[in-house]
């Protein structure tokens, strides 16, 4: 199976060169994707999650307290989430996703203020959970930051913000 270079672009070539689609095949090679993901093992068990969890969701508006956390799941990919204090400037927990952990590697979170009056504070913070930042980051309506999990740190780190 399999097209040479120079064949003409016909039907006939391209029925016979590929599996079909309608009738059983027989594939003379091995597929090979590579898999970096060490929970699957040497195969993607499920080809549609990893496919998934490379996209984004959006979120609905979260209010959090004076030491509360933003919510997270736990599945890799873009996570935007709109967020604003319940009452005031307050300041998020130390550890703004919590400390119980359990992110995939590399995923990122996209946090946007909705209020310039209800204005949630990330506080930078060099500890196990916490975020490591250019300055603490008060979000204000329309403001965002972006912060990514490294595993390796413990640690998310902001990847961009808008002010």
């Amino acid at each position: 199976m399999g097209v040479s270079n120079g064949q003409d672009a016909t039907a006939a070539t391209f029925n016979s060169a590929f599996p079909s689609k309608n009738a059983d095949d027989v594939i003379p090679s091995k597929w090979n994707l590579e898999n970096i993901d060490s929970e699957s093992g040497e195969n993607i068990v499920n080809l549609q999650k990893a496919v998934n969890e490379s996209l984004s969701k959006n979120y609905p508006t979260q209010a959090v307290s004076s030491g509360g956390e933003i919510d997270i799941d736990l599945v890799k990919g873009v996570q935007n989430r709109l967020l604003e204090s319940s009452s005031g400037v307050e300041a998020l927990s130390l550890t703004p996703f919590g400390n119980i952990g359990g992110w995939k590697n590399g995923t990122e979170v996209r946090i946007f203020g909705t209020s310039d009056t209800n204005r949630p504070t990330i506080i930078h913070n060099d500890n196990d959970y916490g975020a490591i930042l250019n300055g603490d980051a008060n979000l204000r309506r329309f403001d965002s930051v972006s912060l990514v999990w490294f595993e390796s740190l413990l640690r998310w780190v902001e990847l961009t913000r808008n002010f």
